[in-house]
């Protein structure tokens, strides 16, 4: 009779463990489909596009940067009436100045992502920019490039950082800035 009774118990809670996974797994297929069809997520391509090739190229050291030496106009968001000046130096970075320009103040070098390259913003207004009109006896460089992730800002440094010669090395992270680390991430559609 215990023994009836125990088997009763497990087979009702097997019953209901089934049926939660059952739901749950339900719920989750019903969120993805949902999430497809109003457009809301898009598995990156296969193979990996870029979204903007007139601004960007692919660099095989630090994954992608500005065209070298170009001055054009950009819009952000594409939607946006605004056309934003874009001027790149020599290694393809947004400023009319080059990394290895003599100059006699201390040297600042902030790295970073969208932040710092001031997606969207004109140069003026760009966090560097603003720093160096606060204290003139600095000069703040900036390497900044939207999309980039962690890797992809200590590898520039690698590259671009005895050019630059900073005094200071400014490495600007936010959380997103480590989900760009994984593998399947793309920046601007460059892996």
């Amino acid at each position: 009779m215990v023994q009836a009774g125990t088997s009763r118990v497990a087979r009702t809670r097997l019953i209901g463990v089934v049926v939660v996974c059952a739901s749950v797994a339900m719920a989750l297929g019903v969120g993805e489909l949902a999430l497809r069809v109003t457009g809301s997520y898009r598995p990156p391509d296969d193979p990996i596009r870029t979204t903007r090739p007139d601004l960007y190229r692919p660099d095989p050291d630090v994954g992608y940067t500005l065209w070298p030496s170009q001055t054009r106009g950009y819009r952000y968001p594409e939607s946006s009436r605004e056309t934003i000046p874009l001027v790149s130096n020599s290694d393809g970075f947004r400023s009319p100045r080059e990394l290895d320009e003599h100059d006699g103040r201390t040297r600042v070098l902030v790295v970073g992502d969208s932040f710092v390259f001031g997606q969207g913003v004109h140069a003026k207004d760009r966090v560097t920019e603003q720093l160096e009109a606060i204290d003139t006896r600095r000069r703040v460089d900036n390497m900044g490039m939207t999309g980039w992730g962690l890797d992809l800002m200590i590898r520039a440094i690698e590259r671009f950082g005895k050019k630059a010669d900073p005094d200071v090395v400014v490495l600007a992270v936010y959380t997103d800035d480590f989900r760009r680390l994984l593998p399947y991430y793309a920046g601007v559609g460059y892996a």
